[in-house]
């Protein structure tokens, strides 16, 4: 988070900086607060449908959806990576965030 706002607070234009964290905070905030009703939601309907631990089902099904998001993820950059190499066009100087 530290680093994102960094980032944000670097690149934002002056102008529209207030527009962007506002922005940004709403939809962290939403996201936590839909993922919340989702995973509640479906404990409770798993917990009506009869399930022993509809708790530990429900944590082991985010858990897993994390790690097939995040391994998506990185498979993209490691393709969008290999292009770049090929083609010998990187788009930065260096390091992760384009510094040198």
């Amino acid at each position: 988070m530290v680093a994102q706002d960094t980032l944000l607070h670097e690149h934002a234009p002056a102008a529209n900086r207030a527009v962007v964290f506002s922005t940004k905070d709403l939809l962290l905030a939403g996201g936590f607060a839909g993922t919340a009703f989702l995973v509640g939601g479906g404990i409770y309907v798993m917990g009506r449908l009869g399930v022993a631990e509809p708790y530990r089902v429900a944590l082991g099904g985010v858990g897993g959806i994390i790690v097939v998001v995040t391994a998506l993820v990185e498979l993209a950059g490691v393709r969008r990576w290999r292009v770049e190499a090929a083609h010998g066009d990187t788009g930065h100087t260096g390091g992760s965030f384009g510094g040198s």
